[in-house]
């Protein structure tokens, strides 16, 4: 196996399953609903390991699994404009029982990592167990001052200082790197992403990987060797080519399927493509809990229920676009509850629902129970309402796509 690569800084459970397989019951977005994700390039797993003095200095586990997921999402977005076929997602991550905080270089701890030393064999056990394809572990290194990050060319680990943790040096490292790409296929003006923080400086985004099919600033994107003295080629000036169904073919992908005996509800939405218009029955695969289509607008396209947003909550029912009404009781009826479904947004309504639960605290339309507001053709809009023991998930932080959850406090 060719040495490590090394990277400079440059100064600068639940009691009851309940699965929803229902559309965005949401008001105020176009939404979807599919049978299941589509991947776009071929997808590698990923365990991150991280040393404790790590996550109390970026301010605990949460902030730690947000950095990583957009430094993965930015190598994902790099591979992509790259054209290299390659992604990768997080499939788990450990805290490290020990916190090595300058015990050994990152070379050294990479080192460790392959090796299995005991010293860190938890991170590697951890990958293990979840079938990783690739493992990396973020903790500072005693040669920190000089160095970014390490990762085997090619190989399954790497290992990051705390302040490498970002888009381009993962790129660089985890996505290049571990997949045999090498510094001495890059191009140094515009310089791409292998050459970042080598030739006297980092890249520029927007960050690419060599590719001879692209042409940047008038620049076609393949290596000549003209490389600040990194060596001879290795992949012919295409950092692009290196093979990404043999990294994410490294380990089998442990998949866990549902638990489908747990189960005390369950929708599908794979009837045959046509309109759904409002009173369109939803029947439960599971017992005798039938959902219901509300409002206009709603179509099946024989593997989802289309519904198409538009409209506030405070609009008649004859005029309110569609969204799926599930049985009451739902939630409150139980004191533990999992909740599953195939969600996709189709547009960036304001705060779009894609469940909401809760009992307002008006009358109602008086055809239901206490306070149900029952979506029945021909009943008027609420006009202002407020609810109580409410939880919903939302498609969008105002209109930015991003899952939101609010519950009562």
């Amino acid at each position: 196996m060719p040495p490590s690569q090394l990277l400079p800084v440059f100064p600068s459970t639940s009691l009851f399953c309940l699965r929803l397989f229902v559309a965005l019951g949401a008001l105020g977005a176009a939404l979807g609903l599919r049978a299941a994700p589509v991947q776009a390039a071929i997808e590698a797993d990923l365990a991150v390991g991280y040393a404790p003095s790590y996550a109390s200095s970026v301010g605990g586990d949460d902030n730690v699994e947000v950095l990583l997921a957009n430094a993965v999402a930015g190598n994902n977005r790099i591979n992509e404009i790259s054209g290299t076929g390659a992604a990768m997602r997080i499939v788990g991550f450990i805290k490290s029982a020990n916190d090595p905080v300058n015990w050994t270089t990152t070379g050294g701890i990479v080192g460790w990592l392959s090796g299995n030393d005991s010293r860190v064999s938890d991170v590697v056990s951890f990958g293990s167990s979840l079938g990783a394809d690739l493992v990396t572990y973020i903790v500072q290194s005693s040669d920190s001052a000089s160095i970014a990050a390490v990762a085997q060319q090619p190989g399954m680990f790497s290992s990051y200082n705390p302040g490498a943790v970002w888009s381009a040096v993962f790129a660089h490292e985890t996505g290049g790197h571990n997949y045999g790409r090498s510094h001495s296929d890059g191009v140094l003006n515009p310089k791409t992403v292998m050459l970042h923080n080598y030739c006297s400086g980092g890249a520029a985004p927007p960050y690419y990987f060599t590719n001879p099919s692209i042409v940047y600033n008038n620049v076609l994107l393949r290596g000549t060797g003209d490389n600040c003295g990194q060596g001879g080629l290795v992949n012919g000036g295409d950092n692009s080519s290196a093979n990404a169904q043999t990294v994410a073919d490294r380990r089998e992908r442990i998949v866990t399927g549902p638990r489908l005996g747990n189960v005390v509800r369950r929708w599908l939405f794979n009837q045959a493509a046509a309109s759904a218009p409002a009173g369109t029955v939803i029947t439960d695969q599971i017992g005798s809990a039938s959902a219901m289509v509300r409002g206009i607008g709603a179509t099946f396209t024989g593997s989802a229920l289309r519904i198409p947003g538009g409209t506030t909550g405070n609009v008649a029912a004859n005029a309110i676009a569609a969204y799926v009404d599930l049985p009451n009781g739902l939630i409150s009826t139980r004191t533990s509850v999992t909740i599953e479904l195939w969600a996709t947004p189709l547009a960036a309504g304001n705060y779009a629902r894609i469940l909401e639960f809760g009992r307002p605290v008006q009358n109602g339309d008086g055809l239901g129970a206490a306070g149900e507001y029952t979506g029945t053709a021909g009943t008027a809009a609420p006009d202002s309402t407020q609810s109580s023991d409410g939880i919903m998930l939302s498609a969008a932080v105002g209109t930015d796509l991003k899952p939101s959850v609010s519950r009562p406090s």
